[in-house]
Parts: structure tokens; C-alpha cells; sequence
């Protein structure tokens, strides 16, 4: 049996050696980079397709909260707010825990302010401060409810 398990083992070897090598390789990580590599060169709309499409095949990866962090920032960045606001919003239900969750309610943050709704963005960027207190994007946080609750500057005649 130890035979028979060693040659199994072998053939399965063989043929993920083949799967690589004849570039057949399809997994999360592969698919994220795509969608990186649009993203870096600030072609969001094509960004946006390959995260979807990286998403939807692995919806299990280890990577599919960055996977979909990646989606909505590039949706935002297309000023599709609310479409943006959707993929984070659906992040955080599926990954409540994700250690990206301080910077997905910064940016559903900033999201809710670019459709008007400063309130929303306030309570966002309060809790973000709240709740994570030392992590940079509460300063980020921070920093923008000091913009809004400064007083508004007066012009000089």
C-alpha cells in the first residue's frame, strides 16, 4: 500500500507539474494580480472586470477581502460611489473580522461623503477612530473630522 500510495502521490505531482508548466495555472492569487496590474496602471474600468471576474471564481480564496477591496476602490475611482459602497458593504458582512475593516470604513467613509451625506461619512470615520485608535487609517479618519468640524474660514475683504 505504501507502493501504491508513493505512485499516486507521484502522478498527482505529474500532473500539477504539468498544469504549471503548460501555463494552465488558474488560482486567486493569479487572477488578483491581473486585476492589480490594471489597477496600478489606473485602468479602473478594466480593473473592475478582473476583480469582479477574481471574486466571482474564488469566493473562498485567502485573498478575496483584498480581492474585493480592490473591486470597490476601483469603482470609487470611477465615481461610482454607491456601487462602490455595495462591494464594501458586502465585504464587511462576509469577512466581519478582516483586518482590513478599519480602511473599508474609512472609505465607505469617503463614499458617503461624495454623495452628500456628511453624517454618515462623520459616523464611519468616528468609529473607525473608535475602534481602532491606532491604526493609520484612524488617523486618516481623524484627520478629516478635524477638517469638517473646523470652523469654516473666513475670507479676508
Amino acid at each position: 500500500s505504501g507502493v501504491l500510495a508513493l505512485a499516486g502521490l507521484l502522478v498527482v505531482a505529474g500532473g500539477v507539474g504539468t498544469y504549471y508548466f503548460l501555463g494552465l495555472k488558474a488560482d486567486a492569487t493569479v487572477a488578483f494580480n491581473r486585476g492589480l496590474a490594471a489597477y496600478n496602471a489606473q485602468d479602473y474600468a478594466r480593473a473592475e472586470v478582473l476583480f469582479r471576474r477574481a471574486a466571482e471564481r474564488f469566493p473562498r480564496s485567502m485573498i478575496i477581502d483584498h480581492t474585493l477591496n480592490h473591486l470597490a476602490m476601483s469603482l470609487f475611482l470611477q465615481k461610482r460611489y454607491a456601487q462602490a459602497m455595495d462591494v464594501w458593504q458586502d465585504l464587511l458582512r462576509r469577512l466581519p473580522e478582516t483586518a482590513l475593516r478599519p480602511q473599508t470604513l474609512y472609505h465607505l467613509g469617503l463614499a458617503e461623503m461624495k454623495q452628500g451625506h456628511l453624517d454618515k461619512a462623520r459616523a464611519l470615520w468616528r468609529q473607525v477612530t473608535a475602534d481602532y485608535p491606532q491604526h493609520a487609517y484612524a488617523k486618516h479618519a481623524s484627520a478629516r473630522l478635524k477638517e469638517f468640524d473646523a470652523p469654516p474660514r473666513s475670507k479676508k475683504p
